[in-house]
């Protein structure tokens, strides 16, 4: 007959850290008998395939989980993640949103501002153009598109709730992706239409910086508009 275990309150915690509920380590033989009479089959966490009772006598309930709990956790877990997965989807439309609305608005205010002889000189880009590009789609619907390309990229580079003034991080990012990356590097690259730099003509690179300057620094702040439901930093 094997010796009888003394009796120690044990506390089942699941991965959350909540308690599931108080049990009264038994003697093996007792613990045996009422096996059959608990409802579910308790599993160690790190041997799954393996019943808790131990060879030498005794059950390690503090190690052990119900099979339909832990279900309840891999279904819980799968959602949380589907849910992050869901919140960064809804991040990039509210990105792709937010620099829409900053292009037709503050990138197009401040190029016409630029058009301006008495203001500056050597700027002549039509502002809300409707011509047609090579494609045959209007400027202004292709410069719109393309911001909100640059937009749905703000939260996968920033993250979906990011912290800090959004306005200044926005025109770090107007200045480094589009104006950069975009019209001084990638624009000249691959359609070869404009110099690498635009030659370093200042009448053409103050204009650019300035103008996806105000676009970035107007994307940051609507997205933490559209993110956080309220006025921005």
């Amino acid at each position: 007959m094997p010796a009888v275990l003394p009796s120690a309150a044990h506390v089942l915690v699941n991965r959350c850290g909540q308690n599931v509920a108080k049990r009264a380590i038994q003697p093996y033989g007792a613990t045996t008998r009422r096996k059959s009479n608990v409802r579910g089959r308790f599993v160690c966490r790190d041997l799954p395939s393996q019943d808790c009772v131990s060879n030498a006598g005794g059950a390690d309930w503090g190690r052990c989980l119900s099979v339909k709990m832990r279900k309840k956790l891999r279904d819980r877990l799968g959602k949380q993640k589907g849910a992050k997965t869901m919140n960064m989807l809804k991040a990039m439309v509210l990105g792709f949103i937010a620099g829409a609305i900053a292009t037709v608005t503050v990138h197009e205010i401040v190029s016409l501002i630029f058009t301006n002889p008495a203001l500056w000189t050597g700027w002549e880009r039509v502002s809300w153009d409707m011509a047609p590009n090579d494609y045959g789609v209007p400027k202004i619907a292709s410069a719109t598109f393309w911001g909100g390309l640059w937009g749905a990229l703000f939260p996968v580079i920033f993250g979906t709730l990011p912290k800090g003034p959004l306005t200044f991080k926005g025109l770090l990012y107007g200045l480094i992706g589009p104006a950069l990356i975009g019209v001084f590097l990638a624009v000249p690259l691959l359609t070869h239409r404009t110099p690498v730099f635009l030659d370093g003509q200042a009448s053409l690179v103050v204009p650019v910086l300035v103008i996806l300057g105000c676009f970035g620094a107007v994307l940051g702040w609507l997205y933490g508009l559209f993110a956080y439901k309220r006025l921005p930093c």
